[in-house]
């Protein structure tokens, strides 16, 4: 893995809030939406799923299970208004790396998952959990 340092201060003015995937996606998004009075959805079809992984998974069910519960990937989760997303497009374009938007925060509590269809997906495991 490697640490998204240049992004990381790049988004600062952009980003309303921001931390690294360590301990997986579901799992982070829960401490970040645990500092404000909301939630978030997650739409699974958006995420990006690493080839590598397409590639030695063959069950799509079970690589998905990874993409959103695996950790230590460092890759940054972050939140930002919307009126920010052509600031976003282009700080994208100019460190080389490509972003994506892969949910929105919302007014209701806790993480919402949802697939293709706009239907509700059960989060079996959100991911590490230290002891």
């Amino acid at each position: 893995p490697e640490p998204r340092l240049v992004l990381g201060h790049a988004l600062r003015g952009i980003a309303t809030s921001c931390m690294d995937i360590s301990d997986g996606l579901l799992s982070d998004m829960g401490q970040l939406i645990a500092t404000h009075d909301g939630g978030a959805t997650l739409h699974r079809h958006l995420l990006p799923v690493d080839s590598e992984l397409a590639a030695a998974i063959t069950n799509d069910e079970a690589a998905w299970r990874f993409a959103l519960s695996g950790g230590d990937d460092y890759e940054l989760l972050f939140t930002a208004p919307q009126h920010q997303r052509t600031a976003i497009e282009l700080l994208a374009t100019r460190i080389g790396l490509p972003l994506t938007i892969v949910g929105e925060i919302t007014p209701t509590h806790g993480v919402t998952l949802l697939d293709e269809s706009g239907a509700s997906l059960a989060i079996t495991h959100d991911g590490w959990e230290h002891a």
